[in-house]
Formats: structure tokens, sequence, C-alpha cells
């Protein structure tokens, strides 16, 4: 089962010439088309220097852990720190680059000198240089000693390699081993064909392993010969035959086909059949955790998913059928899968399944119905009962009985389910053996059984029904209530149940016919995953399948996921488990079957490593030593972990503080903005992607932000003395503008008091004038009452005088002596009238709009200044106060008209606005300025009626535009 990375992922160069690891872990890859590393999370590609071409022909990592890259235009060397990446290239003495063909030419000795076979086949020294010199320059190795020819395969370059301070090569058809100065042969006379060794490789062991196109020799320590077998053939690409170790000792070789492992005694191949790319494997890398890596030719990378931890089986290798539904391991130790389609037992030393002829008659597909009675395999197809004795394959009928036909399986046993009873079904040599249980189960037939041997337990009518003195009776827990169960009924070997059902899965201790509830599993511990069956052995781990794949309780109480993305050959678990006697689990699914290793389930959530660090424009490799500037408050974290099996399967959380929870990022790459200033740690963990697994290590890295200008302590000094300062400019001006608004008031109060003085001088004045006018009225009535009435009385007196002295002279009064009185007490009467009209117009009498067209009339007789005059029909029935007042302001007007105006024409209007009666009084005269006010108390007067009519007076003119006086008042 194959991670791949092709071009969707980042890798566009997808033929690699190397594959190797730096000390942080990091994957690189050698391409045609760039240098590529993968950090656990994905692919990217490295720049390289300008002038070192695109096409990388290999790499290799020495002892300092810097990177020695060979391009198609020479060696360099990768330096990196303190965020920055550095290139230092390679140079032969003359200056001209120093070229390299193949990563498995160059190797390092214990101080850290580096030996190159470079072209023309001949042998360089590097001296180790200064970290991130500008240049390295290679020496040809001294006295170089003549070297054999080669007539076996001469398009094989070379491989060199360092081992116990010698020198190893491939030199004519064998080795070379340069020591000092003295140089051994390596050929047919130590164990080593002649043949084109093209591959040389250091074991852990110190043994030397080298590879042909046919064949594997390897050298162990202080032997003195080689050791060489047959390998499967490698005939194209002999140049790039991949050759190497994995964490398990064995030795792994690419092939024609794919590749083979080497376990010391016998070979193991891979090829197209099992799942691997179509087209040569040009290189083989086991990392660090021991994950095996396939660079194939045209196809990219790709990632042996489990490899070393976890062996998967299908079709493809001797299975039945992909669909695995129980395993088995009989007495003789031999492991036995039934499938839907045969039985199969495991060939150990072929590491293959061998399938069972199936027995005729064909009886239809095989269902989950094998059961392990005595060490030794059982099972039905129909009503025929077969077997398979202990370490034999030899398939036996052995009975045949129509209670089979419906039976389910039990622990070693069958369970029939009749119309009167439960019996159950034990498997002998001869054939069944018929074992009354009880009475029929309430509700009929179960749809679970559980047994372990001492107990058997039935599921129905959801509940767990046990029989008890020859009668059913429920499971009952510690409550007295039955113990629901719904789906599925599992013994724990120990007298114990677990029950599985969509609330998860519970387990229950047995006692006296009370179960007591001691783990329970919920859905959502598990992603609300279905969960299908449990197996638990005492001091062992937990496991838990589920149609997303296998959880495991280890001894330490954390779970881990096996599952399709880490070594789980289908997510899709059966009920068929086995944990073996070599503590290996072998685990059924729907696609095949997987054996997990002891120590192979998946590893715990991996750490995470730092592989940039940005802080706005600048960059880190690690938490930053000093407090960085406000600018760059952006957070850019590229993370990376060591852990490739798990990478695509994490979830990676974050926080900003210890105190905050958990947030889930998006990817590998966190980008935060806008920190806060002041003292922070970030931190980042991986967890995995359903609640039962842990998380793993805490990544912390503590930094700083130094606070803008504006939040330093001397800004925030500035701030308080600006804020003095606001507030004492604040109160000044407050102060300031109470003054001002003193002075004003003041002003104000003075101003109206000096209105008002002068507005009660005026009304003195007024009343004044008003008492002077009175006054002069009486005055001028007592005068006109005096000069025509008292003259006209005194005359009519002395007329009745002289009548009545006649009277008495002649005894009688003549009629034209009464003339004259007539004539007298008439001009009396006109008197009195046009005395009374002055006091008060008669035309008042008749209204106010008679009364105005009285006033237009006497003004334009005594004037000769002709008035219009208009008055809305409405308005001429005023009450009397109102009428007199509004007269008395018109007749003022015209007055000043007459006295002042020198007008052609005036006019006289009232007319209702709204509410508000109005009387305007124009002109067409002098006119005068209103800021100007003569001396007079017309205005005055006219004000003060207006004020009592509850009005205005508003006096309009200019110099040379007549007057208009405009009267507004409210209607009654």
């Amino acid at each position: 089962m194959l991670e791949s990375f092709e071009e969707r992922d980042g890798l566009t160069g997808l033929t690699s010439h190397c594959l190797v690891q730096d000390p942080r872990a990091m994957l690189w890859i050698c391409t045609e088309s760039g240098l590529f590393r993968f950090d656990g999370f994905r692919m990217r590609r490295e720049p390289l220097p300008p002038d070192a071409g695109a096409w990388v022909r290999g790499a290799a990592v020495d002892r300092r852990g810097e990177l020695w890259v060979a391009t198609e235009r020479g060696l360099f060397v990768r330096h990196q720190a303190s965020g920055s990446v550095a290139w230092t290239p390679v140079l032969q003495p003359d200056g001209k680059r120093l070229m390299l063909r193949q990563s498995h030419q160059i190797d390092w000795d214990e101080a850290g000198t580096a030996y190159v076979m470079g072209e023309e086949k001949r042998i360089w020294v590097i001296a180790p240089g200064a970290a991130a010199a500008p240049r390295l320059v290679a020496q040809p190795l001294p006295q170089p000693p003549p070297l054999p020819p080669s007539t076996g395969a001469p398009w094989v370059d070379p491989p060199l390699r360092w081992r116990g301070g010698a020198l190893w090569f491939a030199c004519g058809d064998g080795l070379c081993e340069l020591r000092g100065s003295q140089l051994t042969t390596w050929g047919k006379a130590q164990g080593l064909p002649a043949d084109g060794w093209a591959t040389l490789f250091l074991a852990r062991d110190g043994s030397l392993w080298t590879r042909s196109a046919n064949r594997l020799a390897r050298l162990a320590p202080g032997a003195a010969g080689f050791e060489s077998v047959s390998a499967p053939p490698l005939l194209g690409w002999t140049h790039e035959a991949a050759l190497l170790e994995d964490a398990g000792g064995a030795i792994l070789v690419s092939t024609d086909r794919g590749v083979a492992r080497w376990n010391g005694t016998a070979w193991r191949e891979w090829t197209q059949d099992n799942g691997l790319p179509d087209t040569a494997i040009r290189t083989l890398f086991c990392d660090a955790e021991g994950s095996l890596w396939l660079g194939a030719g045209g196809r990219g990378v790709h990632r042996w998913v489990g490899y070393g931890r976890v062996e998967h089986w299908t079709r493809a290798d001797g299975l039945p059928s992909n669909v695995v539904q129980q395993v088995f391991r009989d007495a003789s130790g031999r492991v036995w899968a039934a499938t839907r389609e045969g039985v199969a037992w495991f060939d150990a030393a072929s590491g293959r399944f061998v399938a069972l002829p199936k027995p005729a008659p064909d009886g239809g597909p095989f269902r989950w119905d094998v059961v392990l009675a005595d060490g030794d395999l059982w099972w039905r197809r129909g009503d025929r009962l077969f077997t398979v004795k202990a370490g034999s394959t030899v398939v036996r009928l052995v009975a045949r009985d129509p209670a089979l036909i419906n039976s389910m399986t039990g622990e070693g046993v069958y369970y029939a389910f009749g119309a009167d009873q439960v019996e159950r079904l034990v498997p002998t040599p001869t054939g069944l053996r018929h074992e009354r249980i009880g009475p029929p189960l309430p509700g009929g037939r179960p749809v679970a059984v559980a047994n372990d041997g001492r107990s058997e337990w039935f599921v129905g009518q959801q509940q767990v029904f046990g029989m008890r003195d020859g009668a059913w009776a429920p499971l009952l827990d510690e409550q007295g209530e039955p113990v629901p169960a719904y789906v599925d009924l599992l013994s724990d070997g120990e007298g114990g149940l677990w029950v599985v059902d969509t609330n998860g899965a519970r387990h229950y201790r047995v006692s006296d016919g009370r179960a007591r509830r001691v783990q329970h599993f919920g859905p959502e511990l598990f992603d609300h995953a279905a969960v299908l069956f449990v197996q638990s052995a005492p001091g062992q781990a937990v496991w838990v399948g589920s149609d997303r794949g296998m959880f495991i309780l280890d001894g330490n109480g954390r779970w881990r996921h096996l599952h399709h993305g880490n070594g789980l050959i289908w997510n899709d678990v059966n009920a068929g488990f086995l944990l073996d006697a070599q503590g290996q689990a072998w685990i059924a699914t729907s696609a095949g079957l997987t054996r997990v290793r002891p120590g192979g389930s998946p590893p715990s959530p991996p750490t995470l490593r730092v592989d940039e660090l940005e802080f706005g424009s600048q960059r880190f490799t690690g938490a930053p030593h000093a407090a960085l500037p406000w600018a760059d408050r952006h957070l850019r974290l590229t993370l990376g972990t060591p852990s490739f099996s798990a990478a695509r399967t994490l979830r990676i959380e974050y926080r900003l503080r210890p105190d905050l929870p958990w947030r889930a990022a998006e990817g590998s790459v966190l980008d935060i903005g806008a920190l806060d200033a002041g003292a922070q740690v970030l931190q980042v963990r991986a967890t995995g992607r359903t609640p039962a697994e842990s998380g793993g290590p805490v990544l912390s890295l503590p930094f700083e932000i130094r606070p803008p200008w504006w939040s330093t302590t001397l800004a925030r000094l500035a701030y308080a003395a600006l804020l003095l300062l606001l507030w004492w400019s604040s109160w000044w001006w407050l102060q300031r503008r109470s003054r001002a608004r003193r002075r004003m008031l003041e002003q104000a109060v003075a101003e109206r008091t000096t209105e008002l003085e002068a507005s009660r001088e005026a009304l003195r004045r007024l009343g004044e004038h008003n008492a002077r006018g009175l006054e002069d009225e009486r005055k001028r009535v007592a005068r006109e009452l005096h000069d025509e009435l008292g003259q006209q009385l005194a005359a009519l007196r002395m007329e009745v005088s002289v009548v009545r002295s006649r009277s008495r002279t002649a005894g009688t009064v003549e009629r034209e002596h009464l003339d004259p009185f007539i004539g007298r007490l008439d001009q009396l009467m006109a008197t009195m009238r046009t005395l009374v009209s002055q006091l008060r117009p008669p035309a008042l009498d008749g209204g106010l709009a008679t009364a105005l067209q009285w006033l237009a009339s006497e003004f334009t007789q005594v004037s000769g200044v002709p008035c219009s005059v208009q008055v809305e029909a409405d308005l001429g029935e005023l009450p009397a106060d109102f009428a007199i007042m509004v007269f008395r302001i018109a007749q003022e007007s015209l007055n000043n008209v007459r006295r002042h105006a020198k007008a052609g024409q005036a006019s006289l209007r009232l007319a209702r606005d709204g509410d508000h009666g109005e009387l305007t009084v124009s002109d067409d005269g002098i006119g005068f300025d209103t800021a100007h006010r003569r001396e007079g108390y017309g205005v005055l007067g006219m004000e003060e009626r207006a004020r009592l009519l509850g009005g205005e007076v508003a006096v309009e003119s200019a110099p040379g535009h007549g007057c208009v006086v405009r009267l507004r008042f409210r209607l009654p």
C-alpha cells in the first residue's frame, strides 16, 4: 500500500535519482527538474544556486548534517543558519567545478573528510571547511594506485564507501580497498564473482554489501571473504541499482519487476501485482522512523505505508477473496483465514496464503460460520460439517445435520434454535454432539451469542439473557436494571462481557448474576465511528474494531488509531481478529488481511519542528531571542514533522497562552496577524483526527513584541502630561468661558436694565404725555365749551332777557322774537356734536370697517391725500375693545402720514392671516431711516396699544421709499 507524491502534490520532477534525509528529518528528492524537499506535510521545490542548472544527479548528507548536492554543473554544499541558506561550490585546483554523477560516489571518514569518485574514475579528497565557506577546493588523491581494468560492466559508475579506516570502491570486475597508500583488490578469490558491482552499502553491524545485476554479496565484519547469493535480476538501470538496509536488518534491492528483500535465508519480492508502480524502481530509502520510500521512473515518489510494521495479504497473495471474515490459529500455530469464497492457511516460509480446495459439491460462498474446537478448524456449508486437523491441510467431511442450517457460531460450538428448545452443537471427530440448553429464548432467535467456555449469553429483545435454574433470566446491572444490548456481544475471556451497539462499547464484569460496568467507550470518543467488535486480554491492549479502522488502547491509557492512512489495508474491518502467540494482531477487512507486528501499531501523535519562522520581514530557525519591533507583529510559522507516516492524518492545534483553548489550524502553516504587544508563548501540537487520540508533545515558541512608540512608557508619560495639559486647558477654557458668559450675562442684564429703564422712562414720558394730552384735551373741551357754548349760552341769556323785557312791556311775545332762539339752539347742538365726534367718532358704532372708511375720508378731506381702504368682511365686526385699539393705531398712523410723509397716496388694509389679524397702513411719501427714531410719542403709543391687543407693531421705511406700518394681533 503506497502513499504517492506526484505533480498534484508539488513534485514536478517525476523521476527521482536520489532520496536522502538530513538530521532534521527533512527528506530530499533529486530529480531532473530540480531539488525538492518533503517536511512531513508537503513537497516544496528548493531553490538552487543560479548557475547550478536544474538536473540534480545525486545528494548526500555529511557528518555535520550538511547537504551535498550534485547537479549537471557541479557539486555544491548547502548551509543553513539563522533562517538563511547559502551554497558553496566545490572546485578543482584549476578552478573548474568538481563533477559527481551518482549519490553513492561520495562518502566521509570519521574526521569529516569527503572522498569523491569523480569523472574519469578519479578520486578526490575534500578537507572539511568552515561552515558557509565561500568555496571548497578538492584535491586529487595523492599517488593514486593503478586500478585493474574492467571487463564486466564498463558503464557502471564506480560506487565509493568509507569503512573501517579504508576507502572501498568498485574497480575492474571486483572491489578495491585503499587503506592509506596500500591498495587491496577483492575478487573471485575472496568470494566476489567477477561482475559490474554497481552499489556499495555499509550496514549498521559493519557489514559491507554490494549489488550487481544478478547477485548480492556481503562482507561481514572480520570476515576474510564475501558471501554472495543470487538476486532477482536488475538488467536495466544497473548504474542506479538501489541497495539499503531496512529497520529490521533485512536488505532491500530494486529489481526489474519491483523490490526484493533478503532476510538472510530467502528472498521475497513485491511487484506490480502487489500494488507497486509498473515502472522501474530507481531509488530506495528508509527514513528515520523506518518507512520505506521508493522512487519510480516517471511516476514520482512513493512511501510504503506501514512498511516494517504491518504486512498485507490480498487475493494476489493467495487469499481466495479480499473479503476476509475470520482469522484463526489452530493448535499447531498455523494461521487460517476464512474469506467469502473459501478458507486459506498461511505459509510462513513463502509469506503467502494457500487456499484449500473447495469440497464438492460446492455449497455456495462461505459465511461467518468457522469455529475452532479442540485446536482443529471446523466449518459448515449448509447442513454439512467439515474439519481440518491442526497441522494438516486435508479437508474432511465429518457429518450432515439439518440443525446446522440455521445455527449460530460460538466459541468452539454451534447453537441451534428450534421451536421447542435451544441446543448446543459440539463438533467431535465422529460428528456433532447435541446438548440441550433450555427452552426457546424469549423473542425467538437471538441476534448475538457470546461464550467463553464457562458462561453463555444471548442477546434478544434488546437485553442480555443467560440460563439460570433451567430458565432464561436477564442479566441485571448494579441497579437491578437489565443490561441493554442491541447489536453484538463478545466475551472478554475472563467471564466478562463487551456489549457493542450504537452507544459504543461497554465492558461488564459479571459476578453472581450481576454485571458491573467497568469501562465505557462512547461513540463520540471515536468520532461516531460504528464500533464492530472489541478484543482484550489481561495485561494487553484493548483493540476496538470499527468502520474507520482499529482503535488501540495501550497499557498507559493512550489511544492510537490504525487506519488506511497509516498501515491498515482498509478501514472497514470485520469481526475476524486474532492476537497470536507472538503478539501479532491479524485484522480482517473487506479489502484483505493486515498483520500488525508487535510494536507496529501507529505511534502516538508525533512531535513538530519549526522549519520556518517569520515575524514580518525577519526569519528565524527557532524562537527569537530579542524583542521584535511592532511592525513585525505578523507571525508565519511553517511546521514539519519527522513522522512521515502520520503527517497526513494529523490535526494541528495552537494557542497563544496556556490558559486559552486549543484552536485547529488549516494545514501546517500558521498565519497569525496583529499580535498584541508583550511577552507571549505560541504553543503548537499535533493530534489525531478523533477525540480518542490524545495530543502529542507541545512545541513552545516564546517571543516578545515590542509595543509601538505610542504604547511605550515614555509615550504613556507623554500621554499623562498631555492629558494633564488638556485638563488644565479645559479648566482654563471653561473658566474663561464662564467669565465670558458672566460678562455677557452682566452686559445683557445691564442692557436689559437699560432697556427697562428706557422703557420705564418712555412709559413715564408717555404717561406724562398722556396726562398733558388729557389736560390739554380738557382745556380744549373747556375752551370749546367756554368759547362756543358759553358765548352761545350768554347770547341766548341776553336774548331771553330782551324777550322778557319786551314781554313785560308789550305783554305778549311775537313769533319773530323766538326765531333767534331756534338758530342759537341749532348752533349749540352742532357744537356739541363736533365735540362728541372728536372725543369718540360715532362711526365706531357702525363697526370697525365703517370707522376705518370714515377715518380715511376724514384724512383725505383734511390732508387732500387720497387713501384707499380694504377690509375683509369677517374683520369688520371685532369686539369694541379690539376695534377702538385698531382704530386708534390706524388714526395715529394716518396722522403721521399727514404730518410728515408728504405722500401723494396712502392705503389702509385690514386682513386675516390664519388666526391673526393684520392692519397695514402704507404711503408713498419721503420715508425715513428707522435706525434714527424721531422724538415723539405716536409710535410708542401704537406699541402700547398693540401690546394690549397681544400683538406687535412693525414700522418699515427707508428714505425715498415711503413707509409701512404693520400691526399684527391675535384675533379674539
